[in-house]
């Protein structure tokens, strides 16, 4: 069996969340891996933080793919806002959506996702004194390859 390409855990997680108009009317920004474009002001943020491989060590002749894939996720909506309503129900669906979800990734079979740390802050730009709403989580999505 091939070695699985693992970014098609990122392109499933930025497919799926880009794909619910629930969301998108939150953030209609889209949904976004590591920077938003420039003058974007509501949107979705990935950002992979970590990632664990775990390979089967009971026959030395094995496949060289992992048995399982582990990744970390901080899964965020982003609202240029001084309210925190908008980011709020934004992350919310964020975690509607991941929880436990089924969903397809091509090369793998989705064991489990699931929210391991909620995140929320608010943060000033010194510059211009806009404040940005920031809320989500970390999410871990445990893969295989199939």
């Amino acid at each position: 069996m091939p070695l699985p390409d693992s970014s098609a855990v990122d392109e499933a997680l930025v497919s799926l969340l880009s794909a619910d108009a629930s969301l998108l009317a939150l953030c209609p920004n889209g949904v976004v891996f590591d920077l938003a474009p420039q003058g974007s002001t509501a949107f979705v943020l990935l950002s992979l933080l970590d990632g664990t491989d775990i390979y089967s060590q009971l026959d030395p002749k094995c496949d060289p793919a992992p048995l399982v894939e582990e990744r970390t996720y901080l899964v965020k909506a982003v609202n240029q806002n001084t309210s925190g309503n908008v980011v709020k129900q934004a992350a919310y669906r964020i975690q509607q959506l991941l929880q436990h979800a089924r969903y397809p990734i091509t090369g793998y079979l989705l064991l489990n996702s699931e929210r391991v740390e909620p995140i929320r802050y608010t943060e000033l730009d010194q510059g211009t004194g806009l404040r940005w709403q920031h809320r989500g989580g970390q999410y871990v999505v445990r893969v295989t390859p199939t």
